[in-house]
């Protein structure tokens, strides 16, 4: 009797120590599934060289890298200034949750994908992701243009456990094709416009889409 209850609770230790690493691995798959999705048009920032305008970022943007995330974001890590329609909602200043995160962003054109660390607020009427000219030119724009990129899908670590609720968390995106209107698509999905309107701030007023651009549709 006594044998055969240290037997189970052996095996239940094994068990246990076993499961735990699924657990864990579940845990960690959850949590990098959470992003802040959006589409912003491209833009940018200046035709001086690449380490001329990441220095401006990096020392007098809004999140003041230099000052306050010493050490947080590799010197070869570019950086960008977010549209204050999205920067805005995530806070002020270098209290703002989105400062040193990693955006991945992707060309709806030509489907090539950079990363960047986001290092300043954007407040130009056009609502783009303004950047340095090295990520610029690698997204396949000429240096000698400022033509904006029309369609940029991005994605930011959302940086908060599965049960955290964020506002920024996007369980179901959509692409837009052609034809799409807001309207057909939050009904499609049973939301409402506010709804669709808050999980993706970087639409406009008129809800214009494009196609190849990612919207949010569920949270």
């Amino acid at each position: 009797m006594q044998y055969s209850t240290l037997l189970g609770m052996a095996l239940g230790l094994a068990s246990t120590a076993a499961a735990a690493p699924v657990a864990a691995d579940k845990a960690l798959s959850i949590f990098q599934k959470r992003a802040i999705t959006g589409t912003n048009p491209g833009s940018l920032y200046s035709f001086a060289d690449a380490a001329s305008a990441r220095q401006v970022f990096y020392t007098v943007g809004s999140c003041g890298l230099s000052t306050y995330f010493v050490g947080v974001v590799p010197d070869s890590m570019p950086l960008v200034a977010m549209p204050e329609a999205v920067f805005d909602k995530y806070g002020a200043a270098q209290h703002n949750t989105l400062c040193g995160k990693i955006i991945t962003m992707t060309n709806a054109v030509n489907g090539v994908t950079l990363q960047a660390a986001v290092a300043d607020r954007n407040a130009g009427a056009q609502g783009s992701i303004d950047m340095t000219i090295d990520l610029w030119t690698k997204f396949g724009q000429p240096s000698n243009d400022a033509s904006q990129i029309n369609v940029l899908n991005w994605s930011i670590a959302d940086g908060t456990s599965s049960g955290g609720g964020s506002t920024g968390s996007c369980k179901q995106t959509y692409t837009v094709v052609s034809g799409d209107s807001c309207w057909a698509i939050w009904t499609k999905y049973g939301i409402t416009e506010a709804q669709l309107r808050a999980w993706n701030p970087s639409l406009n007023s008129a809800c214009l889409i494009q196609p190849g651009q990612v919207l949010c549709v569920s949270q």
